[in-house]
């Protein structure tokens, strides 16, 4: 659930500006949540802090893991990298 702060938006925006559109936000909100609705097929990264490649991910934190322990170049970095990527 994303959390809002508007608490300091009342000097450049009219004071009904949420409530006048509440209803209209509240649908769009739930049509991101549903993938639905217009970009329905690109709203995947709505479920991205759940639903995400954990072997990829394991994958970019050893690579991190490996580059964080040399002192690198900007050659010797990118040998690694390539390295890194042939040994997946």
């Amino acid at each position: 659930m994303l959390n809002l702060d508007l608490s300091n938006i009342a000097s450049f925006v009219p004071v009904d500006f949420l409530t006048s559109r509440r209803e209209a936000l509240e649908q769009a909100a739930a049509m991101i949540w549903k993938h639905t609705g217009p970009g329905g097929d690109f709203t995947g990264w709505v479920d991205l802090p759940k639903n995400y490649n954990q072997e990829e991910f394991a994958r970019i934190q050893a690579a991190a893991r490996k580059i964080r322990g040399k002192n690198l170049t900007r050659q010797t970095y990118v040998t690694n990298v390539h390295n890194v990527r042939r040994s997946s």
